[in-house]
């Protein structure tokens, strides 16, 4: 009588474990793609964080010598995409999108770099034909 007893206070406690989640590891996504100035120049060493808009987590990754990045393992939700080079804050491109479970989404990201040129504001461009051609 005593081993029922003892196989049925197991059993209970067995049943009140927490279940182990279901195949966790196939509902993970990612996000790829490219970093380019604006003429589509490829740029190595980017950095390009992402970050999940619901649970708060940050995932950096750094774009390699052709500008691809890969942040593979992200839950699906709503996420804001940044992308910089250097430490200035001009230099930052932002985009915000949306992973679905198991979603492998490709976004390209362009950075407008500032090149440190200054225009003058009364520049007007000459109307051909001012140059002295025919």
């Amino acid at each position: 009588m005593f081993r029922p007893a003892v196989l049925l206070a197991l059993l209970a406690a067995l049943l009140c474990l927490p279940a182990p989640p279901a195949q966790a590891g196939s509902a993970q996504g990612s996000l790829s793609g490219a970093v380019v100035n604006r003429y589509g120049e490829p740029l190595r060493g980017a950095t390009v964080r992402v970050e999940h808009l619901q649970e708060g987590f940050v995932v950096e990754s750094i774009a390699d010598g052709q500008g691809t990045y890969v942040i593979n393992n992200l839950s699906p939700g709503d996420y804001k995409v940044e992308a910089s080079i250097g430490s200035k804050k001009a230099d930052l491109a932002v985009q915000k999108t949306k992973l679905g479970p198991g979603e492998n989404k490709r976004l390209n990201l362009v950075i407008n770099i500032v090149e440190g040129r200054t225009l003058d504001p009364n520049y007007r461009p000459l109307k051909p034909g001012l140059l002295g051609t025919p």
